[in-house]
């Protein structure tokens, strides 16, 4: 592809591809910071060689299914092979939502719980089809994005500093001990503020459940 092509995928923060043999649009959709999309052919392997020296992020993606760490509902409908076979993967710093029928879309995870909120109350069939549109539809784009993963970067610096904290923690036998004693989430909480954090239990899950990739 062109020089001029590998640039317009510089600001790409959303993308979407559909599985071979997958029922969706079966094509590649990328949207950028700036609000707008394009799609790409890629039902040949030549033309997805040249979508992955264009956009490297792909390079590093493999897709089947859900991913591993990935809890597909009761209604998810999956393609492709064995629960044996190698999942769906994507490169760190990406977030996946899986759409049924071997369709996906790939997150740059600072805008992960934002593209999610916009998703909250759209069918995965429209998904599937109509993705970009809601995301253009909600601007989703220009400063507003800025200001999202300011926002996120604040909240995962803080996150890691008290999971490193409670790590450390971890390791000191009377930490355990009266962690092991409490008899509620309240005395828990007393227990960490005594080491020097601060925090409640709905903040703590919050924590967990992003670090775990869950949230």
């Amino acid at each position: 592809m062109s020089k001029l092509v590998k640039e317009v995928f510089d600001d790409v923060i959303v993308f979407s591809v559909s599985e071979p043999g997958a029922m969706g649009p079966n094509n590649m959709t990328f949207y950028t910071k700036a609000g707008e999309y394009f799609s790409v052919e890629h039902t040949d392997s030549d033309t997805y060689a040249e979508l992955k020296e264009a956009y490297p992020v792909l390079k590093e993606c493999f897709w089947n299914g859900p991913m591993k760490n990935e809890i597909a509902s009761i209604f998810s409908i999956v393609i492709g092979g064995s629960l044996d076979d190698k999942k769906t993967t994507i490169p760190s710093g990406m977030r996946h939502i899986y759409l049924d029928y071997g369709n996906h879309v790939v997150v740059k995870e600072e805008y992960y719980r934002a593209v999610k909120d916009i998703f909250a109350d759209k069918s995965k069939c429209d998904l599937t089809f109509h993705w970009a549109k809601f995301l253009k539809d909600a601007e989703f784009a220009g400063s507003r994005l800025d200001d999202i993963a300011s926002a996120y970067y604040v909240q995962k610096e803080r996150d890691e500093m008290i999971t490193n904290k409670i790590k450390e923690l971890n390791k000191k036998p009377e930490y355990r001990e009266k962690i092991a004693c409490s008899e509620n989430n309240d005395d828990m909480m007393e227990v960490l503020k005594e080491y020097g954090i601060e925090i409640d239990s709905f903040e703590l899950t919050q924590i967990v459940f992003r670090q775990s990739g869950l949230f």
